[in-house]
């Protein structure tokens, strides 16, 4: 969708749902099985690793044009701002359990369900004055998940059945246009990634072989920097 409210301002925006399905992801060469178990491929079929499903993207621009002269007119006219906004759901989450409970040697097994726990936590995250992350950013929740114990078999949970947090980003430029001759102009311009300083963080530590303690479900890095 694009639409121009003037010869100043402008706005396009556009919004994309997809959906990935395979059994795995592909890793370039591939020098041994990425299925958790070979001889059962359908147990992990799922969404792609790079499953996004909402993508939506806003872009503006507005152009200073006041019918004003003089040297007030020079100073407030030929400025232009241009912000971008990316919105983006998070891409799945495959938690294991770091055990060969099935007896595949192939490191894929996935845990249970604790039934009637949530879980997600989505703790708030906060940061100290060095920007190191408190230990209050758990987005899994560890007791929702015991360890599958029934030998030659797979968890219950299926391969990349949950979500990370989404990711925001918050680009702009401002441009200062000096008209020089006719067609020729001089710009002048100044460009900030995520200008906002809004962090988006990444998906959360997802391995065993325990789920008490440790860094699972935990939150530790972020997937953009900073302003």
């Amino acid at each position: 969708a694009q639409h121009s409210f003037s010869t100043n301002y402008s706005i396009v925006a556009n919004y994309t749902w997809s959906k990935c399905l395979n059994n795995a992801d592909p890793q370039g060469d591939i020098s041994g099985s990425q299925l958790s178990n070979p001889n059962k491929p359908w147990v992990d079929y799922g969404p792609c690793g790079s499953d996004i499903r909402n993508n939506t993207n806003i872009y503006m621009a507005l152009m200073s044009q006041f019918p004003i002269h003089g040297i007030t007119g020079y100073l407030v006219n030929n400025w232009e701002l241009a912000p971008l906004l990316r919105i983006v759901t998070s891409t799945p989450v495959n938690v294991s359990e770091g055990q060969d409970e099935s007896f595949t040697a192939n490191g894929g097994d996935r845990p249970n369900l604790v039934p009637g726990v949530n879980p997600y936590l989505k703790t708030k995250i906060r940061s100290n004055h060095g920007g190191a992350v408190y230990a209050t950013q758990s987005w899994l929740n560890q007791a929702a998940f015991t360890l599958n114990t029934v030998p030659g078999t797979q968890g219950e949970i299926s391969r990349n059945s949950f979500r990370g947090p989404i990711y925001f980003q918050n680009d702009a430029q401002l441009t200062r246009i000096f008209p020089i001759h006719e067609n020729f102009n001089l710009k002048l311009r100044l460009e900030a990634f995520n200008f906002l300083n809004h962090p988006s963080f990444s998906n959360p530590s997802s391995g065993g072989p325990h789920f008490t303690g440790g860094s699972f479900g935990e939150i530790t890095g972020t997937s953009v920097g900073g302003r």
